[in-house]
């Protein structure tokens, strides 16, 4: 039995359908997306309204992907006491 997906991530490949019905775009633009927080700040910025196209969807994503990576590894450079890792 397939496991079915988390409901903000079914409401993402609605929105991102209507912008564009190509599997490649959705793939794309989900897989930059690394969790829900993500997920939910592309839904929010779809659904401003405000110069929603693929290109600019992708470009979002793609900055989203971006900034999660650049907290992952400053997140890496300190441990749990706050203290910078050598």
């Amino acid at each position: 039995m397939k496991k079915k997906p988390p409901e903000y991530l079914s409401q993402l490949v609605r929105e991102l359908r209507i912008i564009w019905n190509d599997r490649e775009f959705i793939e794309g633009t989900v897989n930059d997306l690394l969790n829900e927080e993500d997920c939910n700040t592309m839904l929010e910025f779809i659904r401003s309204g405000k110069n929603v196209t693929v290109e600019t969807v992708c470009v979002f994503a793609v900055l989203l992907r971006r900034k999660r990576d650049e907290l992952n590894k400053q997140n890496s450079k300190t441990g749990p006491d706050g203290q910078v890792n050598n």
